[in-house]
């Protein structure tokens, strides 16, 4: 709700990358693409735009632990005539039926270090061989601030967009509320560096194929503060699942 009301409803970052990925993961006319940590229903629409743009049928799984995230986009696809596969719960512990691709965006800073592992040997798991991790996530810096000042600057902004989107003055108020309250939470971690995220990968069983840092990639993330540091350079990065048969490089 704070992305979309900040930014506008805009895709997240990120869609020429993913797009090709996307098409090229498909098989068969169909490509069935996990969503791991959705966050709002954006991480699905830029998904379902790159792979229909390409004729390409997509097959959307989504694992979220929040239930509020898995509702907005069990609406979003009852919207467009679409049906999601919604499945609540911690990352680690997600248990599907194989997938060509996984989408991750701006996830593993919420997760503590000592649980990153877990996550990414899950995405391993559900992944067929062959197939492709693909993300955008912020690789360096500290933890985000929590800043009274900027959580009130922000919080104002937020009801300021609510009130302009249609949301009557008493609602408006209660996102104002939530949004302050989401902002003092201790909800992030440090990132990975680069170092450890691919040591992450390659333990778990990917070979990374690609990581670019553009200077123009920002999330707008939700967690940022108005008037703190900016957020950080973002990486895309784009890594393949090795087959049961390969060993990890020497």
């Amino acid at each position: 709700m704070i992305r979309l009301l900040m930014k506008g409803g805009a895709l997240p970052a990120g869609e020429e990358f993913f797009a090709p990925r996307l098409v090229a993961a498909a098989r068969g006319g169909v490509c069935r693409v996990l969503l791991s940590g959705a966050a709002d229903t954006g991480l699905a629409a830029l998904v379902l735009r790159a792979l229909g743009a390409a004729g390409v049928r997509p097959q959307i799984v989504l694992a979220d632990r929040c239930a509020t995230t898995l509702e907005q986009n069990r609406r979003f696809a009852a919207q467009i005539g679409a049906r999601f596969e919604l499945h609540h719960g911690d990352l680690a512990g997600l248990d599907c039926a194989p997938v060509d691709a996984v989408v991750m965006h701006s996830v593993l800073h919420f997760i503590p270090p000592e649980a990153r592992a877990s996550v990414v040997a899950s995405w391993a798991r559900v992944l067929r061989p062959g197939g492709e991790l693909m993300g955008f996530q912020r690789l360096s810096g500290a933890a985000r601030s929590r800043d009274p000042a900027g959580i009130a600057i922000s919080a104002a902004g937020l009801e300021a967009a609510a009130l302009a989107y249609g949301f009557d003055p008493a609602e408006a108020a209660q996102i104002r509320l939530a949004g302050a309250a989401f902002w003092a939470a201790r909800l992030t971690h440090a990132p990975s560096d680069p170092d450890a995220f691919r040591g992450l990968l390659a333990r778990a069983g990917f070979d990374l194929m690609e990581i670019v840092t553009p200077d123009a990639a920002q999330t707008g993330s939700p967690v940022h503060l108005a008037g703190q540091s900016g957020p950080g350079p973002q990486s895309l990065f784009a890594a393949r699942r090795r087959g049961l048969d390969q060993p990890a490089p020497g």
